[in-house]
């Protein structure tokens, strides 16, 4: 796990914001002084946007992490220190989705049994939903039981909309073919 602790007054000191551009739209990356807090596709979600912004260098290594996604290294953010807030039904789900391999996907009833909550299949659509790290945390990867990728099925919700998810699966799948 990648998740760094400092204190709340820590993570206030520095901050920085950064919009970058990428094949799917716009990215909001929001980092603290150490971690990756946010990385919203397209619309800001989770949170209130912060008013003060300090140090976007901060921010940098995040954003060359993105541009690395998108050129193919779907490794890419395999180091990135993040700040993973939420529920401990949340962080569950979080750290098992992290799990599934780019070019693959699970079915959120899957991703239920693998945490040990099996008819937990909406709650873990609802964790999902509410990913505050995007691409880091793969929830575009996760689909209905019924999805089939060789047939021109939409492979469920996404909260960043189902044109993206359907991009990244393929952008991923063709990256990992090689």
């Amino acid at each position: 796990m990648h998740r760094a602790q400092h204190s709340p007054h820590d993570r206030d000191q520095s901050a920085a914001e950064v919009i970058v551009p990428s094949p799917i739209g716009t990215i909001f990356v929001r980092t603290d002084s150490h971690t990756l807090t946010h990385l919203c596709l397209g619309r800001i979600v989770h949170g209130k946007r912060q008013q003060r912004v300090h140090e976007q260098h901060i921010a940098m290594p995040f954003v060359q992490a993105c541009i690395r996604y998108f050129q193919g290294d779907l490794g890419a953010f395999g180091h990135v220190p993040m700040h993973l807030g939420g529920t401990a039904f949340q962080r569950a789900v979080w750290e098992a989705t992290k799990r599934i391999p780019p070019g693959t996907t699970l079915s959120y009833a899957a991703l239920a049994r693998s945490i040990g909550k099996p008819k937990a299949c909406r709650a873990v659509a609802q964790a999902l939903k509410r990913n505050p790290l995007a691409l880091i945390i793969p929830c575009h990867r996760v689909v209905p039981s019924r999805y089939n990728s060789t047939k021109s099925q939409h492979a469920g919700g996404y909260a960043w909309g189902r044109t993206k998810k359907a991009w990244l699966l393929q952008h991923e799948l063709q990256h990992t073919m090689h």
